[in-house]
């Protein structure tokens, strides 16, 4: 039987996808091995072979195959010459380039392998758990890219221009404690990072930017570490509210409720998996449901989360005038924020395992 054309259709999309499997393994390899630095210039293939010690047969294999899957250009002029296309040459070029290349390497070097797993975590095996490292390393340079923009957008949460102490729960690199202290130069602030190597360097990012006087790394586990209560007119949460079970949210929030004077706020920055347009043609839909599985794969990570429980927890823990912030038009990443408008809840919530550390 002759297939037919909407075999033809179907066949067409498979290679496609298969296609660009190969076409980010032949990207990073090129980044790796330094070729696409040698050919910002057009390069004869025997030039570039010889240059970088390369093993003949297969650097003109993979010089044939990025030809073919438009990374780089054979040249008119010598005919036997390639140089970089214009999509590579922009993501060198690009002032992003350090976050647009990790994620790269992350969808290949820890999203693949990870997913590799999936059929036997979904059938009921053990999931492993998430150790940090490189693969955190590679999303604190992707998260850089949102910054800027998150940062802007923050400035438009109730309460938190006119905050003067900051709270970041969670803190990482440091790199949004520290520009916001940036844009409010009488503001200080405290950042708790459970990780001691990741709280060193976000120490250093602080100085790197000059605000180090006015803000201080403390390291440990935001649920157990002894913090001032009532301080804090702003409380951050950046992208790392799945690291905290969702049982657990109750007391992660009420927790951050006492750390905030009368009036203070909460801003949670969440990636939302949704569906809307925007979303979808922007391909930030792939890219929230991709990192939510990644996320439940694991022993100790966990889904993101939805936005109707989490408004209910906050109202739970004591927080009102609730809201949201898109940081990206249609809301596939935005801030969930909420005001402290009362005194502390009651000790004793038979929720809570023990009374919050002073």
């Amino acid at each position: 039987m002759s297939p037919s054309p909407a075999d033809f259709l179907e066949l067409r999309r498979l290679t496609s996808m298969l296609s660009e499997v190969t076409r980010a393994h032949l990207m990073r390899s090129g980044l790796e091995l330094g070729l696409f630095a040698a050919l910002a210039e057009p390069v004869r293939e025997t030039q570039l072979i010889e240059r970088l010690g390369l093993a003949p047969e297969l650097a003109a294999a993979w010089l044939r195959a990025a030809d073919a899957h438009g990374l780089i250009d054979r040249c008119s002029e010598p005919s036997d010459a390639y140089r970089t296309s214009r999509h590579v040459r922009w993501l060198l070029e690009s002032p992003d380039s350090e976050s647009l290349i990790a994620l790269l390497d992350q969808s290949l070097l820890t999203y693949a392998p990870q997913f590799d797993a999936l059929p036997g975590l979904i059938r009921g095996g053990n999931r492993p758990t998430f150790r940090g490292g490189p693969p955190a390393q590679r999303a604190a340079a992707i998260a850089r890219l949102l910054e800027p923009r998150a940062l802007e957008v923050l400035s438009k949460v109730p309460g938190v221009h006119d905050a003067r102490s900051v709270l970041d729960i969670g803190c990482g690199y440091g790199t949004y404690l520290s520009g916001l202290l940036c844009r409010y130069r009488d503001a200080h602030g405290v950042g708790v990072e459970i990780d001691p190597d990741v709280g060193e360097l976000a120490r250093q990012q602080l100085i790197d930017a000059g605000v180090s006087r006015r803000a201080e790394i403390r390291i440990g586990d935001f649920m157990e570490i002894g913090l001032e209560v009532g301080t804090f007119d702003l409380a951050l949460l950046n992208n790392n509210l799945y690291y905290f079970p969702p049982d657990r949210h109750y007391e992660l929030l009420t927790r951050a409720h006492r750390k905030l004077a009368v009036g203070g706020v909460i801003a949670i920055q969440v990636p939302i998996a949704t569906s809307r347009f925007l979303p979808r043609v922007a391909g930030l839909t792939r890219t929230t449901t991709a990192l939510d599985l990644f996320l439940r794969s694991h022993a100790n990570l966990y889904g993101l989360p939805d936005l109707a429980p989490l408004h209910d927890t906050l109202r739970e823990a004591g927080f009102g005038d609730i809201g949201e912030v898109n940081i990206l038009p249609g809301g596939s990443f935005r801030y969930v924020w909420a005001r402290k408008s009362a005194l502390d809840r009651p000790e004793g919530d038979p929720r809570i395992g023990s009374p919050d550390a002073p």
